[in-house]
């Protein structure tokens, strides 16, 4: 479940980095603020790969301003820049050296693409993913491990039984397709247990209130399409058991032969 949260998450990343840029608007003495705005959203808006385009109001940049500043009016003495959010259209292909060009055009404006902060995250966010996914194969190989385990020590415990149905001309496939229904039916109840408990785990840390006055931070919330994806788990930990189980009976039987 976590690794799916994580997974969506930095397409989410992703996507939201991939479509954004700024424009950066300084002071200028040869042009007012309103005419800089004026001309850089004239020149956003001819460009048919632009989304969308929003100045930001002065209290919106003073609360970016804020982690650094903290709460105070100190921010209306500095000369901010006027910023504008730029949206990109995803289908559109754009011209990043003209947009630039053309826009430092006007007086004081220049683009920043976020091109090098887009790469960090990108980096960043690719990292937890292989993380998260490399905890549930460690998982997955833990589960084959188990299962290897059981098939083992169930043979040996049960050696006598198993000669008594070779002396009775028992084939291994037959004694193999035995053990494979006894961990189809322990793969399903693990799995439909572990599932269980996971999504009622998700769907009480939503109940204890998800948001960061409980947790610090905005926990990411696990959404419809990962929850469906989380409950074909006790079908894939029953294949994996019947898998395991068969091919490690099978193998028993030959060296006991």
């Amino acid at each position: 479940g976590a690794a799916l949260i994580v997974d969506k998450e930095v397409r989410s990343w992703s996507r939201a980095i991939a479509t954004g840029m700024t424009v950066e608007i300084k002071p200028s003495e040869i042009e007012s603020p309103e005419g800089q705005v004026t001309a850089v959203m004239s020149i956003l808006k001819r460009d048919p790969a632009i989304a969308g385009a929003a100045p930001l109001t002065p209290e919106e940049i003073a609360a970016l301003l804020e982690p650094w500043l903290g709460q105070s009016d100190l921010a209306d003495d500095l000369p901010l820049p006027q910023l504008i959010d730029v949206t990109l259209d995803p289908d559109v292909t754009v011209d990043m050296a003209a947009l630039a060009e053309e826009i430092a055009s006007v007086p004081g404006a220049t683009l920043d693409t976020h091109h090098r902060w887009r790469q960090e995250l990108r980096a960043t966010a690719e990292t937890i993913r292989l993380v998260a996914f490399g905890a549930l194969a460690l998982i997955g190989f833990t589960t084959i491990a188990m299962v290897v385990f059981a098939a083992r020590a169930g043979l040996a415990a049960n050696r006598h039984v198993v000669d008594v149905l070779h002396l009775m001309g028992a084939q291994d496939r037959f004694i193999a397709r035995h053990v494979r229904r006894h961990f189809l039916a322990l793969g399903l109840q693990g799995g439909l247990l572990g599932t269980g408990l996971a999504l009622a785990t998700f769907y009480g840390l939503r109940l204890t209130g998800n948001s960061a006055a409980t947790y610090f931070v905005d926990l990411p919330d696990l959404g419809v399409v990962q929850a469906l994806y989380l409950l074909t788990i006790p079908l894939f930990v029953a294949i994996i058991a019947v898998a395991t189980a068969h091919f490690t009976v099978m193998r028993e039987l030959r060296k006991q032969a």
